[in-house]
């Protein structure tokens, strides 16, 4: 389902739309956006293991800055995923 501005507003809370406040109606909206980032592996996963530790501490910096909302393994094991949000 594709959300537009004003549902994205309904969703959070802001009512309906108003164009008095559509500054904060976008801003809101910008908020709202997620991304979901499917990641595959090219290498070998010997090697991805190796580097899992680098990997998790930088996923962490990511969390702790607020741009993470949820992460982890694709089954079978060929990759990750990442929710993010702004």
């Amino acid at each position: 389902m594709r959300y537009t501005r004003q549902r994205c507003a309904q969703l959070s809370g802001a009512g309906q739309f108003d164009r008095s406040n559509g500054a904060s109606l976008v801003s809101q909206y910008r908020r709202a956006l997620m991304f979901v980032l499917l990641l595959g592996y090219i290498r070998p996963i010997e090697e991805v293991d190796a580097l899992m530790r680098e990997h998790v501490a930088w996923l962490n910096e990511h969390y702790d800055a607020g741009r993470f909302v949820v992460s982890g393994r694709r089954v079978p094991r060929t990759g990750g995923v990442i929710v993010a949000g702004r």
